[in-house]
């Protein structure tokens, strides 16, 4: 583990106003093996998860994401930026274009899964295509 310098929000709703990409809600088909807990949504920028574990903000450890209906893993690093209560919040500071498009691919996946086949998600770019089924 290792502690990143970040600009940390200050509670929950703060860190979903600062999001730039759309999210995934209501627990994704997906698991976090570092740390305990279940995973309450997602975005390609991090995390947010219900976890009985209390962890210092502004440590960044590795993390593997296992995704359930793929079944593929890939491993980020992520950084613990706040938490209140059992809910803790997870940026990825520093995607690699692999993993990058892991989280793409599985963001299509999961939203083919929700919604049934796309027709052809190479036409449409993604965050316009997240945009319209995760609004809130």
């Amino acid at each position: 583990m290792q502690r990143l310098p970040s600009s940390r929000p200050n509670s929950p709703s703060e860190a979903a106003e600062r999001r730039s990409t759309p999210r995934l809600s209501n627990h994704p088909p997906l698991s976090v093996e570092g740390i305990p807990g279940m995973v309450h949504d997602i975005s390609r920028e991090g995390l947010s998860m219900v976890t009985p574990s209390q962890l210092e903000t502004g440590v960044a450890r590795t993390l593997t994401l296992r995704d359930h209906l793929g079944h593929t893993t890939c491993d980020i690093v992520g950084e613990v930026v706040w938490q209140r209560g059992e809910r803790v919040g997870i940026r990825f500071p520093d995607l690699t274009p692999t993993q990058d498009e892991w989280l793409q691919q599985r963001f299509l996946e999961w939203l083919a899964a929700l919604d049934g086949p796309l027709e052809d998600p190479s036409e449409e770019p993604l965050n316009d295509l997240l945009d319209e089924h995760l609004k809130h």
